[in-house]
């Protein structure tokens, strides 16, 4: 079983309980963020990747956004569905993201990059690129550290140093924000980057 299976087999056989634990969503850090996300984008379409069940593609959406979530976990989006019965979220793997066939204004992806290994990294932020608009908004956040590993349930996680992130984007993307915080042990950064 590859590393995206393995993860998605662990939030397919646990969602009911991630749901639980992330469903108050919106704390401080992640409220700064996606404030400062909305006040900065330009244009009102956004996809939000790994959604999970939805939490934060219905929050953007009642902020006035046409939000699209995508997350490859079908227990998460079954169980979206019936926690948000009008949600725009749908079964879709990463590496099927072009599939998608629009373009958007800004793409979110909170706390869910770091289940993509560092070798997968580039062709997804390159992904990313082809489906942002000129001057389109890209947001995540990563764990620091340096190592690849799996957790003991299943979940893949690729932790970095801001400097590989920089150098990987630069060419691509102007950074406009970056910000750390602290969650239990770890230390997540948190990029918002335009598009040149």
């Amino acid at each position: 079983m590859d590393y995206l299976e393995s993860t998605k087999k662990a939030y397919n056989s646990n969602a009911t309980q991630y749901i639980e634990k992330f469903k108050l969503f919106l704390d401080y850090d992640t409220y700064f963020e996606i404030q400062n996300f909305i006040k900065l984008l330009k244009g009102k379409n956004i996809l939000d990747i790994g959604c999970g069940p939805g939490f934060q593609t219905k929050y953007l959406t009642e902020k006035g956004f046409n939000t699209t979530g995508i997350d490859n976990s079908e227990e998460m989006i079954k169980q979206g569905r019936e926690i948000y019965k009008n949600s725009n979220i749908k079964l879709l793997e990463l590496k099927n993201i072009n599939k998608l066939n629009q373009t958007f204004d800004g793409i979110w992806a909170e706390a869910v990059l770091f289940h993509i290994s560092k070798q997968d990294f580039k062709d997804t932020i390159n992904n990313f690129n082809k489906l942002l608009n000129k001057e389109g908004l890209l947001y995540f956040s990563l764990k620091q550290g340096s190592e690849e590993l799996i957790l003991e349930d299943g979940r893949f996680f690729a932790y970095y140093k801001k400097e590989e992130i920089l150098n990987s984007l630069n060419s691509k993307f102007e950074l406009l924000n970056y910000r750390e915080n602290k969650v239990h042990k770890d230390t997540f950064m948190n990029f918002l980057f335009k598009k040149k």
